[in-house]
């Protein structure tokens, strides 16, 4: 009862979160500014490339089917992430360069799911506590002109089904726009 309005999480938790949050910013920020995914090393003189329909209609279509395949939507927060774990895994495992839209749907699917990790330890478990506001806050200006171009303006249902707080932060964005 007492101390919850200073709430904060543990410094390494807080850490961990600041780093994931740092990184998901940069790389959406990237996607942005140079109209990419950004590669994986094997793909740096072939990258997904957002200005071509091909290239995106193909990405979107095997984020999608990442989503759906795996039945990320229906799973909890922790069972999600397992899975996301093992998809990542099983695609990268034992220095596996994936072929390179599964690359593009892998960083999507990844990154995501972190957002949405952060999102949801700020809003359900520390409301009050200004830095991860701050972090929630800035990731919501940078994520959805990301996923507006990944998505061309049309963000999927099993993206806001799956990934719920990602989906708060697009409308955050949008209401405040």
């Amino acid at each position: 009862m007492f101390g919850f309005f200073g709430k904060k999480p543990p410094a390494d938790l807080e850490n961990a979160l600041g780093q994931q949050g740092y990184k998901v910013a940069q790389n959406f920020f990237y996607v942005v500014q140079k109209g990419q995914i950004p590669p994986h090393q094997a793909h740096e003189r072939n990258p997904i490339t957002l200005s071509s329909d091909v290239d995106r209609s193909a990405l979107v279509e095997k984020f999608i089917e990442v989503l759906n395949h795996n039945k990320l939507h229906h799973l909890d927060t922790d069972e999600k992430l397992e899975a996301i774990n093992a998809i990542a895994l099983d695609t990268l495992g034992g220095g596996k360069i994936p072929e390179r839209i599964m690359d593009g749907a892998l960083f999507l699917t990844t990154t995501l799911s972190f957002v949405d990790m952060i999102a949801r330890v700020y809003y359900r478990d520390y409301p009050e506590h200004k830095p991860l506001f701050e972090m929630v806050n800035q990731l919501a200006k940078v994520i959805p002109p990301a996923l507006d171009r990944i998505f061309d303006n049309d963000i999927p249902k099993e993206l806001r089904e799956t990934f719920p707080h990602v989906s708060s932060l697009i409308e955050q964005n949008r209401a405040n726009g």
